[in-house]
């Protein structure tokens, strides 16, 4: 690694010019004064009080520190003893970090394919080999439910494309809940922090992001799910042509059966679970 270089003339002259707007030879205390306010201005536009570690100091205050920094408590400040003092702050030479981003930018643009690859695939690999999981976890599922009930002999009859759609989402939806529950759980990560494999594979510091993100595929399918019962099962199943195949899957006592009773059937075996929680 490099020394350590500090403000080269040039610089120390391009920041001096930068506060010398009259040109008079010389540094006002109020040119130094309005240019720390602008660089404050840009790095904390609105401080809040939570960004701010200490108590609100005044203008005299400020002044006095100004001028310790300076060296010096004259208004007016010769261009040569203010570059002294700027070199006694021996503050690290922008030029020098230009250059090293230049080497580095360089350096990384004379790297093979494969070398890139394999160095963001040591940083991210981990990371990405458990999303591919999670991913495949929730196509297996809906792959699994999706074939089982397209080539369903009792299903589709009685439900249509409704009961395949709706079903296909549930598959997906096994997983995603699954995986929704555990990042909300912060015992668990932090249980699991202390093992450094699983916490090569899974980030804890994203695990908010994580969670949002698998809500937001759960609502998705969710809605879907409900759409193909909505428009698809609750119809079919309420058609007189389709009763008879309905009549397999539920029962003779089950059938005929319109599409107000899907709703209502669903109310009743919400209320009869909430009448056992009770009886619990």
């Amino acid at each position: 690694m490099a020394p350590q270089q500090y403000l080269t003339d040039d610089e120390i002259k391009q920041f001096i010019d930068d506060l010398d707007h009259d040109n008079n030879g010389s540094v006002d205390y109020w040119e130094l004064e309005k240019k720390l306010d602008e660089v404050h201005k840009e790095i904390q536009p609105r401080a809040q009080p939570h960004n701010l570690h200490h108590v609100s100091r005044s203008d005299e205050q400020r002044h006095d520190f100004l001028r310790s920094v300076i060296g010096t408590r004259e208004d007016h400040i010769k261009r040569d003893d203010f570059a002294k003092c700027v070199k006694r702050w021996e503050i690290p030479s922008l030029e020098q970090d230009r250059k090293e981003a230049k080497e580095e930018d360089d350096y990384l643009k004379q790297m093979s394919f494969y070398r890139r690859a394999r160095a963001y695939w040591a940083v991210k690999g981990p990371e990405i080999a458990f999303l591919a999981l999670v991913l495949g976890f929730m196509i297996a599922f809906g792959v699994w439910q999706f074939v089982k009930y397209l080539t369903s002999d009792l299903y589709t009859p009685a439900f249509g494309w409704g009961a395949v759609l709706s079903k296909t989402c549930a598959g997906v939806l096994y997983p995603t809940f699954f995986f929704l529950i555990i990042s909300m759980s912060r015992w668990l990560s932090t249980f699991l922090r202390r093992f450094y494999f699983v916490s090569r594979f899974i980030n804890w510091d994203l695990s908010q992001s994580f969670h949002i993100k698998m809500s937001v595929i759960a609502l998705v399918f969710a809605t879907i799910h409900a759409i193909g019962h909505l428009g698809g099962s609750f119809v079919f199943g309420s058609q007189r042509g389709r009763q008879q195949a309905l009549a397999i899957v539920v029962g003779q006592d089950g059938v005929p059966r319109s599409y107000g009773d899907y709703p209502f059937l669903l109310t009743r075996a919400h209320e009869h679970a909430e009448d056992t929680e009770v009886e619990l």
